[in-house]
C-alpha cells in the first residue's frame, strides 16, 4: 500500500473503524493483518489494533501516538475486555463501545487515562481483531505548570508563594 494512495484513502474514512480495515484489505488486495498495521500506524486516529487467536495477543500494530499498554498477563486479552463477553460466531464488528481503560493502558502517577474505546471483530480459526481507540477530555489537554518540574522545584515555588 502506497503512502501516497493510503493516506488519502484514509483521510477520507473519518472516525476509526474497523470496517475501514476490511476495505483496506479488499481494496488493496492485502491480508487483513497488514491492512491493520497499515491502518494503525497510518490513520489520524490514534488507534491499535490487537490481533488475537483463543484469547491470546498475537501482536499489536499501534499509531506512534498510542498510549503505552499496560502489560498483558500471560498475553491473555484482558478480563474485563468484550472479548469475553461477545459472541465469537459473528462476522460483522461490534459497535465500538467504552471501555475500562486501565485493562489496556498502562498508568501514570498523575495523570488521568483516556476513555478508551474497544471494537472486535471475530474471524476464522479463533482469529480476532480488537481495535482500540483512546479519547482524551478536552480538560487534560489543559496546561500543567508543574509537568516538567522537579519536586524539589515545585516545592521551591510553593514556598516562596505561602512564605513570600
Amino acid at each position: 500500500m502506497p503512502p501516497k494512495l493510503l493516506h488519502p484513502y484514509l483521510s477520507r474514512r473519518g472516525d476509526p473503524d474497523i470496517k475501514h480495515v476490511l476495505a483496506l484489505h479488499e481494496d488493496f488486495d492485502v491480508s487483513k493483518d497488514a491492512a491493520a498495521r497499515s491502518f494503525a500506524q497510518a490513520h489520524d486516529g490514534i488507534v491499535a489494533l490487537a490481533v488475537v487467536r483463543d484469547g491470546e495477543v498475537l501482536r499489536v500494530y499501534r499509531h506512534i501516538k498510542f498510549p503505552r499498554l499496560a502489560p498483558l498477563i500471560d498475553k491473555r486479552v484482558p478480563k474485563g475486555s468484550r472479548y469475553w463477553q461477545g459472541s465469537k460466531n459473528k462476522t460483522e464488528p461490534t459497535e465500538l463501545r467504552e471501555v475500562v481503560a486501565g485493562q489496556w493502558l498502562e498508568s501514570t502517577w498523575g495523570k488521568r487515562l483516556p476513555e478508551l474505546y474497544e471494537q472486535l471483530l471475530f474471524q476464522q480459526a479463533g482469529y480476532a481483531l480488537i481495535m482500540l481507540w483512546p479519547e482524551q477530555s478536552e480538560e487534560d489537554d489543559e496546561f500543567d505548570p508543574d509537568e516538567n518540574r522537579t519536586s524539589k522545584q515545585r516545592l521551591a515555588d510553593r514556598m516562596s508563594r505561602r512564605f513570600g
